[in-house]
Formats: C-alpha cells, sequence, structure tokens
C-alpha cells in the first residue's frame, strides 16, 4: 500500500485576489485613532459615515433625541439613526407647525438598530416631524 500524498496546489488568481482585497479592507479600517480623518464623526456599526453638514436625529426609548432642529433653506440632509433594537420608527417631515401639513419627505419605517438618510430641499420656515408609528414622537425643525 502506498502512502497518502497531500498535493499542494499553488494559489489561484481568484484565491489571491480576495486575500489581497482582505488585507487592504483591514488595513483600510485601520486603528481610526486621533487625527484620523473622520475620527470624531458620529458612525453606528456596520454603517457608512455621516457625511459632513448632515442633520443627525436619534430615536431612543421612544423617543427623539430632540424636539428643535435647525437648517439653513435648500438642500439639506437628514440622517435618521433608529437605536430601538426591534421597535419600528421612522421620520416623517411636513411644512408648517402641524401634522396636517404638506408632506415634504419621509424616511421608510424600519425597525432598528438601523440608520436612514433623507434628501430634502426645503423653503425658509418651520417644519413638523414625527415618528408616524410613534406620533407623541415629534418636533420642529426651522429652515432659514
Amino acid at each position: 500500500m502506498r502512502p497518502c500524498v497531500a498535493l499542494q496546489h499553488p494559489p489561484s488568481n481568484i484565491q489571491l485576489l480576495l486575500e489581497i482585497g482582505f488585507a487592504l479592507v483591514l488595513a483600510a479600517c485601520g486603528s481610526g485613532g486621533a487625527g484620523a480623518p473622520g475620527a470624531d464623526a458620529p458612525q453606528a456599526t456596520g454603517t457608512a459615515p455621516i457625511a459632513a453638514g448632515a442633520i443627525v436625529i436619534s430615536a431612543n426609548n421612544l423617543q427623539f433625541d430632540t424636539d428643535a432642529l435647525s437648517s439653513p433653506a435648500g438642500a439639506v440632509t437628514i440622517v435618521f439613526d433608529n437605536r430601538d433594537s426591534g421597535v419600528p420608527h421612522n421620520i416623517h417631515f411636513h411644512r408648517g407647525m402641524k401634522v396636517t401639513g404638506e408632506s415634504v419627505g419621509k424616511t421608510d419605517v424600519e425597525n432598528g438598530k438601523t440608520r436612514q438618510t433623507l434628501e430634502l430641499d426645503l423653503d425658509a420656515g418651520p417644519y413638523y416631524y414625527q415618528c408616524d408609528v410613534h406620533p407623541n414622537m415629534k418636533g420642529i425643525l426651522t429652515a432659514s
């Protein structure tokens, strides 16, 4: 009986590319220490960085972290961070001071933890916002 000999094949091109890609991803993650670009930007695990100038509002313990936002009029990026694990939330903006105002934009209702981005084009003035699932979660964004 002949002994069993394991043959070792040279790595394939695909395997080499995967290994190089993995090494690049690890290098890009880095330590993110002080002085690293974006080191102070708030980020949730597994999400893309928040764009500079974006307005961030969070839902946690069935409430928004603020009931008053402000922004310049024009193009506005809203980042909605639902920190309530397993709890459905969205954020819905209406022109004026009440929910009966014209809808100007909303995110989808999603179970947390999740982060969504909403692009709005706002005229100067007040905008009522709320969670459609939990209408007691509400506030006013003032564009000027």
